[in-house]
């Protein structure tokens, strides 16, 4: 007996064959994805590639246009492992990958950007933390230096 778990489920076995090639169109770079892992994962790809037919290689093709490569990129990360690394995205693809969740229709990606971009600060207000900390430093050091002269 195989350890393959797909080898005792015939239709398993054939989906996992099946791939999908989703070719971004602003720079024509194409990524390679398993059929399977888009249907189960996105609705709106799964309508897609229901409405798209075979190649003669047995690969089904989309053409995305309106998602820049990072937001596909990490697009198609998220429907395969449910994670996105925000700490590596600037704000203004996080607000791509809003749009884009919608879209698409994938809610709990839509929510967790929300989240995020309640959490992440407009650059202005990181600017005003800055001034508002080296005014607080040079306040201490104000401080220390007039305490000093008083201990002398």
């Amino acid at each position: 007996m195989s350890n393959d778990p797909y080898c005792s489920c015939p239709t398993l076995n054939r989906l996992k064959k099946k791939k999908a090639r989703l070719k971004n169109l602003q720079n024509h770079q194409v990524f390679k994805v398993h059929l399977i892992i888009l249907n189960s994962q996105c609705f709106y790809l799964r309508k897609k590639l229901s409405k798209t037919i075979y190649n003669k290689k047995n690969v089904k093709k989309i053409n995305i246009s309106n998602i820049s490569i990072t937001t596909l990129e990490i697009l198609i990360k998220y429907i395969y492992s449910g994670i996105v690394l925000f700490n590596k995205v600037d704000a203004s693809t996080i607000l791509d990958l809003l749009i884009t969740a919608n879209e698409f229709d994938l809610e709990k990606l839509g929510n967790t950007v929300q989240t995020q971009l309640k959490v992440c600060k407009h650059p202005n207000d990181l600017e005003d933390e800055a001034g508002a900390e080296e005014e607080k430093q040079e306040e201490i050091g104000t401080t220390r230096a007039t305490t000093t002269k008083r201990r002398l």
